[in-house]
Parts: structure tokens; C-alpha cells; sequence
């Protein structure tokens, strides 16, 4: 055990390593000169020369990054160009507010959510197990910055019971921690749910039941206990993520936290904080996964075992010349004597009629198929300008001359949400597409050829050791905060995602013998690969298509809430609720019907692609 933690903290330095290149690297090509930001725009020529060589901001690359390690290295992340005091000073002041909401939302999630989980299990089919899917459905569909707009507007703005704002008190801490724990809460059911139906179907189980234990020792003795690993898995990634992602809700709430303080930084081109906060939330997210590894063996006997070097080796397969009989005939099939030619059209149309026998999921497809017309045709004939202000009827509620009522300017909010739908629909579009098509050949090719598999997984790695929304942030600072380069983020933070799904699916298929069958008759690698290996690997990226676009339309609603995604006067569903957070108190519909947009597009993904995860199931095959 103690050998294992010890490699695992060697392995971290190389990650770390990746993540301080890439970060500094990225601050470095960014546009703009920082003497500037410190001294504003009016500064002389030598006030700038001065700064520069204060800071080394005229040293080559190279140079400015050794000094950075060697600060790093004696616990110096540099200095504020802000403030002038030190990075790390500032990310420890900042980071306790950061953690505590990350901490209590995570313990929040892990009551409701496990809870849940379990009786959905149990109870799997009942009016609970349904209510307890729609609600994880719409917890995962929900940005977290729109539901902590519509708690404020609740339990802040109409009921008056707690603060909207602030960090003053337990009270303070109420809705922010709400928030996010619902958050939590749903991933955590979804997988509690899932894990608990695997452990419930399993003979001890049954055998329990059979001795006459009562049913709450059977499931929380014998089933919890087996289903706990992927629970702990998601608790780790929800730690992480809201480390990194608190950005949004610390926004709404007004806290200061480190999220919100790296965010802030960047529109003041405040170089060393960033750099310095994405390694510290980096180095946060490494501890948090080898901690979660680390449970897993006071969890799960057999993987403590594996870790101390008792597991026993698997015994051999049949050795390659004894399959020589069998290899005959797979070459026959693969040759296509005994191939059935419309075998993918039968396996296409079998996945259709489980699909359609979903009823979530077709209500899903259905429901995306109505926002594509309407962002597509709807503003066509509709009788108003997304663009034309009238001042006549600005700030409007809901009527029968505006269905979704006005904003501050007097625009028609429903003719702006559906020419919004036409951005986040291409933002989806393109941003899975490309992340499909490149995470899923490194992964392909990882698999495939074992020589560059090391070098291709730790650059995955390293990519996802830096939180999602810190990279995308990072990135926007560099390149601009434009749709355009928003895109390139969201493309470079969910390739590998594809990547390390292509690359496990390869690796179970890349041995079987109808692969070895392929290869002695002579075919080539390209022909093996997208012939044979490809068709039999969908399936999962398939689903994860799905849910990516669920991550794009989120985390692209995120960036342009906190302004550095899509600009004004484009009418983007997370640049339109930005734009009416102001107004909140009293003309609430500005805000809160474009997150709706978002939720219902979201929730309409996710049915689908929990549907089409059951219709491409190996085990609904047979």
C-alpha cells in the first residue's frame, strides 16, 4: 500500500510539472502588455521599462519560466500586479471560502444523494424511482448560476428569510451551500442508483434474503458496501469540481472566494494569481483523486489486496495454437462467406426499437428536435427584431404581445432565445463533433499502437489535472474572450474525455480473435482499425456524444455568464441571464426564463442519452 502511494506522489510530479507549463504558457502568449494593467493605460514609456524590468517581463521565455519553477520550488508564486502582495498569500486567504462551500455542498450531496439513490434501487420502478430521475435529471441540467438566481429570488427576494448575499454568517451560507449540494445530489443518486441495481441482482444478496436477514442489514451490510466504489468516485470528481467551478455560484453570492478572485484576475490581466491559482486548484484535484484511491482499499478488500501485491495472477488463456481450429472459420467471416449483409442495418434497427420503446427518451428527442426548428424558423416569422430596442415597452412581463415578456432595452425576449438557440445548438454542435473526432483517434491510437500510448495518456493527463473551468478560463485569458476562442476551450477540455473512453473501449477489443483472425489474413491496420475495431467501440461514444453536448451547452452558458464567452449584443442563453442578474429583484423574468432554455436543452440530452446508454447495452442484445 505504502509502495503505491509512493508512486502515485511520484507521478504527480510530472503532472505538475504539464500544468505549470501549459499554464504559464498560455499567460505568456496572452495578448496585452500587464505593465499597462498596473500602471492604467496613461503610463509614460519609462514607467512601462520600469515595470518590465521590476517584473523580468522582457527575460526570454525560457528564462521567465525557470524563474517561475525556482519560486515555485521555495514557495513563491510570484507577485500580484494588483495588489503587489504575494500569490499565495492572496490564494490563502481566499481558498478557505472556496473549500468550506466545496466541503459542505460535497457532505450536502452525499446525505440527499446516496439516500435517494438507495430507496430509488430498492424501490426501482416506483412513483419514487421516477420522481428521484426526473430530479437528478434536472439537477445535472441546471447551471449552477441560474439555480442560484431562482433560490435568491425565492428565499432572499419574495420570502425574505435568508440573506441574498455575503459571507457573514451561517445564514450567508445557506443558499450558496443549497445550491451546489443539489448539484451534487443529483450525480450522486444517478450513481448510487446505478451502482445499487448491479449489487442488488447478485447471489449473496439473494442468499442473505434467503437466511431471513432483514432487508435493511441485506441492503446496507452486503449491497452498499459493494456498490460504494464508483460513489466514492463521483464524491472525489465533485470535490474537484466545485473547487473549480464555485467560480459561478461565489458570482451570484458575492463571496470571496478563489475562484471568483482567478476570474477577476484575468480581466485584470493579473498574470501570477492565475498562474498560481490554477496550479494550487491542480495540486488540490491530484490529492483529492489519490485520497479517493486511497478509500477505495478500506472499501473494497480485493482492491486492498491488489495494492499490497497479494492479488493472484489471472490464469493464462488458451494459448494461440490451440484457437487455430476456431481461426479458420473467424477467417471465413471476416472474408464474408458467412457474412450476413445486413447485419448493421438489424443492429441499427434493433437499438431503434429499444430506443423507442424509452418513453423518456423519445420525449427527449422529440423535445430537441422542437428546438432546432424553433431556433432554426422561429425567428423567421416572428413579428419582432431580436435586435430593435423599444423603450416603450422595456422590462415587460409575460403577455399575449410577449409570450416571454421584454428585457431592459425592450427587446422581445422569446424572438432572442430562439435566435440564441441557433448559437448554443452550433457551440454544441461543433465543439463535440471536433472533441469526438480528436479525443477519440488519440484514444484509438493509444490503444493501438503501445509505443506512444505513455507519451499520449500523460498529455491526456496532464490536461485533465487542470479542472475544466480553469483551463477554459486559462485559454479565453490567452486567446480572447470571444465565441470563437470560447470554442477552442470547450473543444481542448472535452477531447479527453473522449480520448481515455476510446482508448479503455480499443483495449477490450483489440485482442479478441476475430481482431488476430483480421491480421493473419493480411489486413491492414487502417482496414482493422475502422473496419473492425471502430464498429465495435461506438457505443460508449455514442453516449458520451450526448452528454458532452450537455457539458458544451453548460459550461458555454458558464463562460459567457462571467463575460468571457459570447459578447454582446449576441443574444446567448448564458449572456442574456448575465445581463438580467441586475434586474432580478424586481423584473425576474430576464434572468430566469433564458436558464430555463438551458435546462430544458440539457434535460432533453440527457433523457436521450440515458436512453440510448440502454438501448446499446451489450447485455439487451442477447
Amino acid at each position: 500500500m505504502l509502495k503505491y502511494i509512493g508512486k502515485r506522489i511520484l507521478m504527480m510530479l510530472p503532472i505538475l510539472f504539464g500544468i505549470t507549463v501549459i499554464v504559464f504558457t498560455l499567460m505568456y502568449v496572452t495578448p496585452g502588455d500587464p505593465a499597462y494593467a498596473i500602471l492604467g493605460e496613461n503610463a509614460t514609456p519609462e514607467q512601462v521599462a520600469e515595470i518590465h524590468e521590476e517584473y523580468g517581463l522582457d527575460d526570454p521565455y525560457f528564462v521567465r519560466l525557470g524563474r517561475y519553477f525556482a519560486g515555485i520550488l521555495h514557495g513563491d508564486f510570484g507577485t500580484s500586479y494588483k495588489t503587489g502582495q504575494p500569490v499565495f498569500r492572496e490564494i490563502m486567504t481566499r481558498y478557505p471560502n472556496t473549500l468550506k462551500l466545496a466541503l459542505l455542498s460535497t457532505l450536502l450531496g452525499v446525505i440527499i444523494g446516496v439516500t435517494c439513490g438507495i430507496v430509488s434501487a430498492v424501490k426501482q420502478y416506483s412513483v419514487f424511482d421516477k420522481i428521484g430521475t426526473v430530479v437528478s435529471l434536472f439537477g445535472a441540467s441546471a447551471p449552477s448560476f441560474w439555480i442560484a438566481m431562482v433560490l435568491v429570488l425565492f428565499f432572499a427576494v419574495k420570502l425574505k428569510w435568508l440573506p441574498p448575499t455575503g459571507t457573514y454568517g451561517f445564514k450567508y451560507w445557506i443558499l450558496p451551500v443549497a445550491t451546489l449540494g443539489f448539484q451534487a445530489s443529483a450525480s450522486i443518486m444517478r450513481m448510487t442508483r446505478s451502482s445499487m441495481l448491479e449489487v442488488v441482482r447478485q447471489d449473496y444478496i439473494r442468499t442473505s434474503r434467503a437466511k431471513g436477514q432483514s432487508e435493511v442489514k441485506t441492503i446496507m451490510q452486503h449491497g452498499f458496501r459493494n456498490a460504494l466504489v464508483p460513489i466514492i468516485t463521483v464524491i472525489g470528481i465533485r470535490i474537484c469540481g466545485f473547487l473549480a467551478g464555485a467560480v459561478l455560484v461565489e458570482t451570484v453570492f458575492a463571496i470571496p472566494g478563489l475562484g471568483k478572485y482567478i476570474v477577476d484576475s484575468v480581466n485584470f490581466k493579473d498574470y501570477p494569481v492565475v498562474q498560481g491559482g490554477v496550479l494550487w486548484i491542480g495540486l488540490n484535484c491530484i490529492v483529492i483523486n489519490l485520497l479517493t484511491d486511497i478509500v477505495y482499499c478500506f472499501v473494497d478488500p480485493r482492491i486492498r489486496a491488489m495494492y499490497a501485491g497479494k492479488r493472484k495472477k489471472a490464469p493464462v488463456a488458451a494459448a494461440k495454437g490451440e484457437a487455430g481450429g476456431n481461426k479458420g472459420k473467424e477467417v471465413m467471416r471476416m472474408t464474408g462467406k458467412v457474412k450476413n449483409k445486413n447485419k448493421k442495418k438489424s443492429q441499427a434497427a434493433a437499438v431503434w426499437r429499444r430506443l423507442k420503446k424509452n418513453k423518456m427518451a423519445m420525449a427527449g428527442l422529440y423535445i430537441l428536435l422542437f428546438i432546432l426548428v424553433a431556433s432554426l424558423f422561429g425567428p423567421l416569422i416572428s413579428i419582432y427584431q431580436y435586435d430593435v430596442q423599444d423603450y416603450a415597452v422595456r422590462s415587460q412581463f409575460p403577455s399575449l404581445s410577449h409570450l416571454f415578456g421584454t428585457d431592459n432595452f425592450g427587446r422581445d425576449i422569446l424572438t432572442r432565445i430562439m435566435v440564441g438557440g441557433r448559437y448554443t445548438l452550433f457551440i454544441a454542435l461543433v465543439c463535440v463533433t471536433s472533441s469526438a473526432i480528436i479525443g477519440s483517434l488519440l484514444g484509438l491510437i493509444a490503444a493501438y499502437y503501445p509505443k506512444v500510448d505513455n507519451i499520449i495518456m500523460r498529455i491526456i493527463d496532464i490536461f485533465m489535472g487542470i479542472p475544466t473551468m480553469m483551463l477554459c478560463v486559462s485559454i479565453v485569458a490567452a486567446l480572447g474572450s470571444s465565441m470563437r476562442n470560447m470554442m477552442i476551450a470547450l473543444i481542448v477540455t472535452q477531447s479527453p474525455e473522449f480520448a481515455r473512453i476510446m482508448r479503455a473501449q480499443v483495449l477490450t477489443v483489440k485482442d479478441k480473435e476475430y481482431i488476430e483472425a483480421a491480421r493473419s489474413i493480411g489486413c491492414s491496420n487502417a482496414r482493422i482499425i475502422f473496419s473492425h475495431i471502430v464498429p465495435n467501440v461506438l457505443a460508449p461514444i455514442i453516449v458520451q456524444y450526448t452528454l458532452g453536448a450537455v457539458n458544451v451547452i453548460l459550461m458555454s452558458a458558464s463562460l459567457s455568464f462571467v463575460g468571457m464567452g459570447v459578447q454582446p449584443p449576441t443574444p446567448e442563453w448564458g449572456l442574456m441571464i448575465s445581463a438580467g442578474r441586475d434586474y432580478l429583484r424586481d423584473y425576474w423574468h430576464i434572468a430566469i426564463i433564458p436558464g430555463l432554455a438551458i435546462v430544458v436543452s440539457a434535460f432533453a440530452l440527457n433523457m436521450l442519452g440515458d436512453g440510448l446508454r440502454d438501448a446499446l447495452d451489450p447485455r439487451l442484445k442477447q
